[in-house]
């Protein structure tokens, strides 16, 4: 990552604000004086992710936690991101407001531009560490069924 902007103006050269959905994500990229450089659509799977995010420099991602965000995660940390998992819940607490796939993926990378503890942050289980607690789960209710 190119950390001339950074030192300049104290924000990462690019943020990436992703609101992921089961079918496809909506991106929302902005530079260090926060300005909206693109706004796209990708398909939530691992093909499409590689070929947008693998060959980029290194950039901040922000993605709200949910279905996907594990492995998004994941594979994104992978490529050399620096990749934040926020809470909504955390973050927006109980004020509603009106939400789209766009708004999201905009409002994500704009906080995850300016300060990312408002993100409240969570940290995913490890890969292995969320395959053994799935069969932890499964043999309790394994047990669960016999008794």
């Amino acid at each position: 990552m190119s950390h001339s902007s950074e030192a300049i103006t104290g924000f990462p050269s690019l943020t990436i604000g992703v609101d992921l959905g089961d079918r496809q994500s909506q991106l929302c990229v902005v530079d260090a004086a926060g300005t909206t450089v693109e706004e796209r659509a990708i398909a939530t799977t691992p093909q499409a992710l590689q070929r947008y995010f693998a060959e980029r420099d290194a950039v901040r991602v922000v993605l709200e936690v949910g279905t996907h965000s594990p492995w998004v995660s994941r594979q994104l940390a992978g490529y050399g991101h620096e990749v934040y998992v926020a809470d909504p819940s955390a973050m927006y607490g109980a004020r509603r407001r009106r939400r789209n796939d766009c708004m999201d993926a905009a409002y994500l990378a704009r906080l995850g531009r300016v300060d990312v503890q408002l993100l409240h942050a969570i940290q995913h289980r490890s890969e292995a560490t969320q395959a053994h607690l799935a069969q932890l789960r499964a043999r309790d209710q394994l047990v669960k069924s016999r008794s």
